[in-house]
Formats: C-alpha cells, sequence, structure tokens
C-alpha cells in the first residue's frame, strides 16, 4: 500500500476547517445565551435569619455544542500532525508510523529515553525524530511545559 502523502496545504485546510467550527460554536453559543438559561431566586431559610441564592436552569446548552467543540479541537489536533508529517517526508524519508505532533505537559516525559540513551516509544522525542533537527528544536519550545501554567496552555 502506497504511503499517505501530507502537503503543508493540508495544514491550511485543516485550519480552515477548524475555523469554521468554531464560527459555527460562536453561532450556537450566542443563540444560547440571547434568553437567559438560567434565573435566580432569593429565599430565606427556615430560620428566617438567612438568605439563600438559587439558580435554575430553564434551557439546556443545545446538544450539538459539544460536538462542534470535538470537531473543531480534532481539526486542529490534526493539522498539528498533517504539519509534522509532512516536515518529516521533506526530509526525502518515509516517516515512521508514529510520527506526530508532541503535546507534554512534562518535561522529563518528554525527553524520556530507554538505559540505551534512545527515546521511549511514548516520549515527545520519538514522536517528531523524523522531522530536520531545527523543526525539532522548534516543537520542543512550542511544548506546554515551557509556559507558566501548562494545564491551561493552548496546546
Amino acid at each position: 500500500m502506497a504511503a499517505q502523502s501530507y502537503p503543508p496545504e493540508g495544514v491550511r485546510l485543516k485550519l480552515a476547517r477548524a475555523h469554521q467550527h468554531l464560527e459555527e460554536l460562536r453561532s450556537e453559543i450566542d443563540t444560547f445565551f440571547e434568553s437567559p438559561p438560567f434565573r435566580l431566586a432569593l429565599h430565606t431559610d427556615e430560620s428566617g435569619l438567612n438568605y439563600v441564592l438559587r439558580g435554575y436552569l430553564t434551557h439546556w446548552l443545545p446538544e450539538m455544542v459539544p460536538l462542534i467543540i470535538g470537531d473543531c479541537l480534532q481539526n486542529m489536533r490534526v493539522a498539528l500532525d498533517h504539519l509534522i508529517w509532512a516536515l518529516a517526508e521533506s526530509t526525502g524519508e518515509e516517516p515512521p508510523h508514529h510520527t506526530s505532533f508532541p503535546i507534554y505537559l512534562n518535561p522529563d516525559a518528554f525527553h524520556e529515553r530507554n538505559t540505551d540513551g534512545r527515546p521511549t516509544a511514548r516520549s515527545g522525542l520519538r514522536r517528531m525524530e523524523a522531522i530536520p533537527d531545527d523543526a525539532q528544536g522548534i516543537v520542543e519550545k512550542l511544548q506546554p511545559y515551557y509556559g507558566d501554567d501548562p494545564p491551561i496552555h493552548p496546546l
């Protein structure tokens, strides 16, 4: 079976599709908030001395919203993988099947190596070993562990 080629324009197309999903998401959210999805009611407790503020949902988030979010994130993720695959193909070699854009919160996991010094199967180094060295350095600098708060990093 012939290898699938990932031309760089595939990255742009996937990002364009993700942008379409974002626009659809904005529209769904705007529609959701056109009428307030909740109401508040102030009550007193049994003693009559304390106030209790209760919130009530008046309608649920449209069921399409999580699906749109998933589609958007999937397209963004695939765009990153297409980018890495295209970089790997630029070397003239067939990229290994594990080639993908690494995303790591922890530098130790990213740099994990076997006792013989080779990157482990789960390390970020292994996922991008087929791309040029200068591109590897750029991808590493984009890792969430370089940020102030890795769990909320855009990647």
